[in-house]
């Protein structure tokens, strides 16, 4: 519609693709039986050797289980709209459609 709403249904689908992709992305940061939680980081760990001093050690610890728990809520936030633009797609796409029919039946039959 010139002037009215519209909706790109083929948007909604590749965008919802795109969100799905970049989860998928994840994988590569961590075990792939963990990556759908976001945990790739929480394995990570320095010895005393690498960090140098105990407090280093614990602030990385520390940071890798916060940076973790961030990744699982940006994965499951991600999934979760994903599947709503899919699910709005299909929607709008069925509600096109009745009303296409309807116009069509209206009208007395196919468009010519």
């Amino acid at each position: 519609m010139a002037d009215g709403f519209s909706v790109d249904r083929a948007a909604l689908r590749e965008t919802a693709r795109g969100i799905d992709g970049t989860v998928g992305a994840l994988k590569g940061l961590g075990l792939d039986e963990e990556a759908d939680g976001g945990r790739g980081l929480a394995g990570l760990e320095l010895s005393g050797l690498q960090a140098g001093d105990v407090r280093v050690q614990q602030a990385f610890g520390d940071f890798c289980d916060r940076w973790s728990r961030g990744v699982r809520s940006l994965v499951a936030d991600g999934r979760q709209f994903a599947s709503r633009l899919g699910i709005a797609a299909a929607v709008y796409a069925d509600a096109e459609d009745d009303l296409t029919g309807a116009i069509l039946d209206a009208l007395g039959g196919e468009p010519g």
